[in-house]
């Protein structure tokens, strides 16, 4: 599919939402409604984020921004099956890592281990959805394994990597030493594709809380496109 094509796209899908107004969402879905919010805020942006990264030159550099679309996009689908499971779960997590942050905090911290022990203290009920905080767990939950494949791709570029090292660096073989690069060694070109499908997958969860899932139609439309 051609550029100008996924692009008209994209913007079809950023159309369906600004997150101006409140959301009109299914009843059992209340608890879960800000944060589903939050994450499709967040997809929608990053797409933006990446497009600008992409006309800048930056494609390659843009891998943690399309690992966290990949990661917020498939979660969307967990908020709306799982609902107040998935908020104990995340409050849980939350928790979890104020816990580490108190425990590894040492002397000249404006803030201090006893500021946070409001958030470190507080009751949060257990969650068996927590095993879904692991984004290889959800994934198979969703039978997702083209997402989890691009997932640890993405990974392994934006970590300190092998696979982020040679990006900038060019081995030809008939050189006696490496070519060092100052840009990534492969232009991408996926950016549009990426994006599209991405927020197609976060906006087909996002409409499942909605009151009578009303984008169903349009979503349809734009899948088969």
């Amino acid at each position: 599919m051609d550029e100008l094509a996924l692009n008209a796209i994209i913007e079809k899908l950023y159309a369906l939402y600004d997150g101006s107004q409140s959301i009109d969402v299914n009843v059992n879905a209340a608890k879960v409604a800000p944060i589903a919010h939050g994450w499709y805020t967040r997809v929608r942006r990053t797409g933006r984020a990446l497009q600008v990264l992409t006309a800048a030159g930056f494609e390659h550099e843009g891998a943690p921004l399309r690992r966290s679309m990949i990661e917020h996009a498939l979660g969307l689908h967990w908020l709306a099956e799982a609902k107040d499971g998935a908020v104990d779960a995340l409050r849980g997590g939350n928790q979890d890592t104020w816990k580490k942050i108190a425990d590894s905090m040492t002397d000249g911290w404006v803030v201090t281990p006893e500021d946070l022990s409001s958030v470190v203290n507080a009751e949060v009920p257990p969650s068996a959805e927590s095993t879904y905080l692991h984004f290889a767990h959800l994934c198979r939950r969703y039978e997702e394994s083209d997402l989890f494949v691009a997932w640890l791709l993405e990974t392994g570029h934006s970590h300190t990597s092998y696979a982020s090292a040679i990006a900038y660096v060019d081995f030809d073989e008939t050189a006696t030493q490496p070519h060092l690069l100052t840009e990534a060694r492969h232009d991408l070109q996926t950016t549009s594709g990426v994006v599209a499908n991405l927020l197609l997958v976060a906006s087909i969860g996002f409409n499942k809380i909605l009151n009578g899932q009303p984008w169903t139609e349009r979503l349809d439309e734009l899948h088969e496109r």
